[in-house]
């Protein structure tokens, strides 16, 4: 579980410039999203053609968001999805089969299910990461990794 250590403060806590995002606290420009949405009981499945934004507290500004994203009581799907930010830049597709998301995840329910993934981050930051995901904090500065993979989720090399 991840939680938002910002919500963790009173509500009155000082506004200095935050290096980590305050979710609750949030002001974006320049914002742009371009999607169509299926909403059904046995599916959800967005085409996000467009989203950017710019925030500047923290500085932080996402060039790019889009793909395709799909989930049935039977797989989740993503498919070409690209993702630039000022300072990183990855793709991917991904699939999970024969597991329902909806009914919630245990990790270990996953172990033999079929993954298809394809990952190509030719640059992530993980300080630009750090500040929407505090937990990573024992990451590196950079990264570049071009990722092929596909069988049982707990036999993946």
């Amino acid at each position: 579980m991840l939680v938002d250590s910002a919500s963790l403060a009173s509500a009155d806590h000082a506004t200095d410039e935050p290096y980590y995002v305050e979710y609750h606290n949030l002001a974006l420009k320049h914002f742009t999203l371009e999607t169509s949405l299926l909403i059904s009981p046995k599916e959800k499945h967005a085409a996000i053609s467009a989203f950017s934004f710019e925030s500047d507290q923290p500085d932080f500004f996402l060039r790019q968001l889009t793909g395709d994203f799909t989930v049935t009581e039977n797989e989740a799907r993503v498919k070409g999805m690209v993702l630039t930010t000022g300072l990183s830049s990855l793709r991917l597709d991904a699939m999970m089969k024969d597991f329902d998301l909806f009914g919630g995840i245990e990790l270990e329910q996953l172990q033999k299910k079929q993954v298809r993934l394809s990952l190509h981050a030719h640059e992530i930051d993980f300080n630009e990461l750090k500040r929407f995901l505090p937990q990573l904090e024992f990451m590196g500065n950079r990264l570049a990794l071009d990722l092929e993979t596909q069988g049982e989720f707990g036999e993946l090399d």
